[in-house]
């Protein structure tokens, strides 16, 4: 389960976790959006640094949030449309969460917790 720890609000129920550099790469390409459905995807990136999103092959728009090495939210992109090439956030982030769409009131300066 994914967190707000300021809130106390439930972002997500299932957190699936991206380590491997193959799970890192595919993303969420080519899921249906029915089974993205109150889940977050976890990015765990290493090292810490810019790093590009690309939308190809994801068929729904999808809300990214950047996360630093504390799990602290210092960039939140909302409603990435579906095939965009690269979405470059011109920071270093740590980790990076993908999901659906939805108002779930996460600030930058949020931690969050899984």
């Amino acid at each position: 389960m994914l967190v707000n720890k300021k809130t106390k609000k439930v972002i997500a129920k299932k957190v699936v976790n991206f380590k491997t550099l193959h799970q890192i790469g595919a993303g969420i390409m080519l899921r249906t959006k029915s089974s993205c459905k109150d889940k977050a995807f976890l990015f765990h990136l290493n090292p810490k640094k810019k790093y590009c999103v690309t939308m190809l092959f994801v068929f729904f728009a999808i809300d990214i949030i950047f996360l630093d090495e504390n799990f602290k939210v210092i960039k939140i992109k909302k409603n990435l449309k579906p095939f965009v090439f690269n979405y470059d956030p011109k920071i270093r982030f740590k980790y990076m969460i993908e999901l659906l769409p939805a108002n779930r009131n996460i600030k930058v300066g949020d931690a969050l917790s899984i």
